[in-house]
């Protein structure tokens, strides 16, 4: 991220206030790598002058809410190319639009429920903080496009289903390498409309973390 002057300035670590999503951030599906370079992040911005605070959400069900939500409303959006073009679509991926009719109208109503208190637990947290910060994946990225499904699918959506859910702001800075040589991401997630300031945030951060 390049960001100088003007409105789009980075903001250094030691004017921000960052929440540590916990829960999240350690949870058992996390790579011990990924874990590690988490943790050194952490300390890495205490360092250079960031406030941390440990935050904790109740995230149960929320894999299963944002499933239930995105598959009717990727099968609604799908419809007439879905109908056209079926071949065009990787088998997986065909599976996942047809199986949104699937889902009742009483389980979508009680997934919203959930994703209406999850975005309000949310945004109370990031009250009084500049940003949420969590690993981005449980595993550093990969060599080549890995199969997601199941439990790995599940552990994926644990750290960007929060955002993916409630629709705030979110972008994620390398901060540091896993075993293999390959990057870890930094997720930082920002009060809603504040996608400008956010993207202030990851400039001023990303320069303190290892490459």
């Amino acid at each position: 991220l390049t960001a100088t002057t003007g409105p789009t300035a980075a903001i250094p670590p030691h004017a921000l206030r960052l929440g540590i999503l916990r829960g999240h951030s350690d949870a058992p599906c996390l790579r011990p790598d990924v874990r590690a370079a988490f943790a050194a992040a952490c300390a890495a911005l205490q360092n250079a002058g960031a406030t941390l605070t440990d935050i904790r959400l109740d995230l149960t069900g929320m894999a299963e809410t944002l499933v239930t939500i995105l598959l009717p409303e990727a099968a609604l959006i799908h419809a007439t190319r879905r109908a056209a073009h079926p071949s065009a679509y990787a088998p997986a991926t065909l599976a996942q639009i047809d199986a949104g009719p699937t889902v009742s109208a009483m389980d979508w109503l009680r997934a919203m429920d959930r994703r209406r208190a999850l975005t309000a637990a949310m945004e109370a947290a990031l009250d009084g903080l500049d940003a949420l910060i969590a690993p981005t994946a449980p595993w550093t990225a990969p060599a080549e496009d890995p199969a997601v499904t199941h439990d790995a699918g599940f552990d994926e959506m644990l750290c960007t289903g929060p955002t993916n859910l409630t629709g705030l702001p979110s972008v994620t800075i390398p901060c540091g390498t896993g075993d293999h040589g390959l990057p870890v991401g930094l997720l930082l997630t920002g009060p809603r409309h504040g996608d400008r300031r956010l993207l202030r945030v990851a400039a001023g951060l990303e320069p303190h973390l290892q490459p």
